[in-house]
């Protein structure tokens, strides 16, 4: 009996750190979203994507919340904040086409492909390449024989240097371009909140938010915010402590207040 395991490796296979913002840039707020001044997201839909749903569409709304877009190839859906995912089907022709399996030919296509699509170019913090395995063996030993299945190429985000923790836009492509799998969730970021992470981070270094909260071990100032599938976008500005014994990262606000991001977010 042969199975299936879907992993997803950690390891860093491309890195590609955002250009530098023109001092003007730096200066000046992109966009206005309901009276809010915000860096702008980028909202991926099935127009925008190269995700081939096939023929025979059909419309309908799942579990009364999540908009699927359903064809012969696969199911493109949108969440009601503005996550979307795309996943074939397991006869859908892209299947059975051969990965792309060049991690850096790989993760410069899925570059390409996501800023042309929309993504904010000088919002990508990093260009990651993750494994997805398969593997399987007879029941009777304990062998288990791996195989690379094809690569995820997932884009980070920051913005003025502040990572933003929960956004993200990945696909996996075929050898000749064609995206097997994709989702995208990079959703605008209110301008104040970058704003007050910055506080915090010259905080951070001066001294003072040490003398404020007594934290002394290393961190990194982040944004984090609602993930896509949440009901509601909320945006946290802290000081994310990565503690040197075992225990939870902890998160500090402005005030020097412990944050308790699962309240303030809405939950995992």
């Amino acid at each position: 009996m042969r199975e299936t395991l879907i992993l997803f490796t950690g390891v860093a296979l491309g890195c590609a750190q955002a250009p530098d913002e023109p001092q003007s840039a730096r200066q000046r707020v992109e966009a206005v979203t309901d009276g809010v001044q915000v860096h702008p997201g980028y909202q991926h839909s099935l127009a925008n994507s190269e995700f081939d749903v096939g023929p025979s569409l059909m419309e309908k709304v799942v579990a009364g919340r999540i908009d699927v877009t359903q064809g012969n190839y696969g199911t493109f859906s949108r969440w009601p904040l503005g996550q979307v995912a795309a996943l074939p089907n397991a006869d859908a022709p892209v299947k059975l086409r051969a990965p792309l399996r060049n991690p850096d030919q790989h993760a410069q296509r899925v570059r390409a492909y996501l800023v042309k699509a929309g993504v904010p170019e000088n919002q990508i913090a990093t260009v990651n390449n993750h494994a997805v395995m398969s593997g399987g063996g007879p029941t009777t030993t304990p062998e288990l024989h791996g195989a690379l299945e094809s690569y995820a190429t997932v884009l980070s985000r920051s913005i003025k240097g502040v990572p933003i923790a929960e956004s993200f836009a990945w696909a996996a492509l075929a050898d000749d371009g064609a995206v097997i799998t994709e989702s995208v969730w990079w959703p605008p970021v209110p301008a104040k909140v970058v704003e007050e992470a910055l506080g915090i981070g010259a905080d951070v270094a001066s001294g003072a938010f040490s003398q404020k909260t007594g934290v002394q071990d290393a961190g990194t100032v982040i944004v984090h915010h609602t993930i896509g599938m949440g009901a509601k976008l909320t945006f946290v500005a802290c000081f994310q402590v990565h503690p040197s014994s075992l225990g939870a990262n902890r998160c500090y606000g402005a005030s020097g207040g412990l944050v308790d991001l699962d309240a303030s977010l809405g939950g995992p």
